[in-house]
């Protein structure tokens, strides 16, 4: 998509395999919302999108942002805690991505402002929880102009 393009919303993915980029973005393309998704492969990438989107005008922060726990250090999820403080990066929720090998790593998740955590143990199910939080989120922003 570019910039010109319109859609409903805006994900943000924080994903150092690009597999697995590609896989999530086939995924939300069967949202029935138009969903535009941007990739950074790591932390301070993300968190320098983050301050540009803030920083532009007209540039919408992110409904979602979808950020890979999986094989992390303790130390990349200072992005989680930078964005979950800071109400100028985020305007939506922080979802982190869990493949269960690591039994904290959900925990620490959390702990540093994921907003939920899922489990691609089973992928449909994971699949589904995505869209359906994005749709929600659109229904949520966009109520105001239906009533």
């Amino acid at each position: 998509m570019t910039d010109e393009e319109v859609f409903d919303a805006l994900v943000l993915m924080v994903e150092n395999d690009e597999r697995d980029a590609v896989a999530m973005r086939k995924m939300l393309e069967k949202a029935p919302i138009r969903i535009k998704v941007d990739v950074c492969e790591d932390g301070r990438t993300g968190l320098d999108y983050l301050r540009r989107c803030g920083n532009s005008y007209g540039r919408m922060t992110p409904d979602m942002i979808l950020f890979d726990i999986s094989g992390r250090r303790a130390d990349d999820y200072g992005f989680l805690e930078t964005v979950s403080r800071d109400a100028s990066l985020r305007s939506g929720m922080i979802c982190a991505l869990y493949d269960g090998e690591d039994p904290e790593a959900e925990r620490r998740a959390i702990a540093a402002g994921a907003s939920a955590v899922i489990s691609p143990h089973n992928l449909r199910r994971a699949q589904q929880s995505i869209r359906d939080r994005l749709v929600d989120s659109w229904f949520q922003r966009t109520e105001q102009f239906f009533v």
